[in-house]
């Protein structure tokens, strides 16, 4: 995709650092080198954050006991199984370079090893589990082999009546799959199911797995918002809330393509200091990390800070108006927008 901002280097920043000091900056992706695959991005139960929960087993590599619990910022290591054992769970993994792994509910799932230049490798043995990434990464489920790069995808295994249930859904991009005959590249929009020695053919994606998707998407925004709001002493409507960005996502789940709901989306995950989903989003809409990073901008816009969960498009418009530049960039971005779109858009 283009460029779509026309000089984005102060509007991407400003975005950023308008609702938070420096989200952007706060906490820089680890190295591939970290010894560590992965650490625990966000715990959840029901609308509730979080700093730990005694509801996931893990189990280290080579060590034959489990342990109880998980916490945030807690460290996982290639080989750890983690095991979810009940409805309303969120456990958000964060990989080195930044590729986020979302698991819910009942689930049990393996760190894998990584190849080279991958992000983020892993195991799904039961359970479902969500990718958003813009670098390598692989799900090993059932034999079948799911590699990606730079997407958004789900992958969900059940074993009911003693017959297993595998499916792929990719909401983004395009991910390869292996292991049962000819590799398949599966297109965005599609879901496949992955049956045992049987050559399924990709379909369009029900509007109910949308639906589903965006509301566990907003789930997981939610309990970075709630918890926000938590921390500020603002009251908290926790159905409200999950509602919001349960929209936000749908708008982009069901168009990949539309700027400006890619936009709202990535402004409304800076407001609540979710800096590695806000970059996949603004990376889609062709800013890059380094126009996110102005220190200009960031010493301008220090003291505009705003705070605003949720935030609402009418807040948005009022902040920028009191900017001459950035009011000038969004028509920019405007103008840009309805070209795109072409005659009739």
């Amino acid at each position: 995709m283009n460029n779509i901002f026309g000089n984005t280097r102060s509007l991407a920043t400003a975005m950023c650092l308008m609702w938070l000091s420096s989200p952007c900056l706060a906490q820089p992706a680890p190295t591939s080198d970290e010894p560590h695959a992965a650490i625990v991005n966000a715990i959840g139960l029901g609308l509730e954050p979080q700093t730990s929960t005694d509801e996931v087993f893990v189990l280290r590599f080579a060590d034959f006991d489990a342990q109880t619990g998980l916490a945030v910022n807690e460290p996982l290591f290639e080989g750890d199984m983690i095991q979810g054992d009940r409805e309303g769970l969120l456990i958000e993994l964060r990989c080195n370079g930044g590729s986020l792994i979302k698991l819910s509910g009942r689930f049990r799932v393996a760190l894998s090893a990584r190849r080279a230049g991958q992000d983020c490798a892993l195991d799904l043995l039961a359970g479902a589990v969500d990718v958003v990434t813009d670098l390598p990464t692989e799900v090993n489920v059932g034999g079948r082999i799911i590699g990606s790069e730079g997407t958004r995808y789900a992958v969900d295994a059940w074993a009911e009546t003693g017959a297993t249930s595998v499916n792929l859904t990719v909401f983004e991009g395009a991910v390869s799959l292996r292991g049962a005959g000819e590799v398949q590249r599966i297109e965005r929009m599609t879901t496949i199911a992955l049956q045992s020695n049987a050559s399924a053919e990709p379909t369009a994606i029900p509007e109910a797995k949308l639906q589903q998707h965006a509301r566990l998407l907003g789930e997981f925004d939610s309990i970075k918002a709630i918890q926000t709001m938590q921390n500020d002493g603002d009251e908290v409507d926790a159905e409200a809330t999950v509602q919001y960005y349960t929209q936000l996502n749908q708008a982009v789940l069901s168009a990949p393509d539309d700027p400006t709901a890619r936009l709202r989306l990535a402004l409304a995950q800076t407001a609540i200091d979710r800096p590695e989903a806000a970059q996949y989003n603004f990376k889609r809409l062709g800013v890059d990390e380094e126009q996110l990073l102005d220190e200009a901008v960031m010493q301008r816009f220090r003291q505009e800070t705003i705070r605003l969960v949720p935030p609402s498009d009418q807040r948005i418009e009022l902040l920028l108006r009191r900017e001459p530049q950035l009011r000038q960039q969004l028509d920019s971005f405007r103008t840009q927008q309805n070209l795109n779109r072409g005659p009739g858009g």
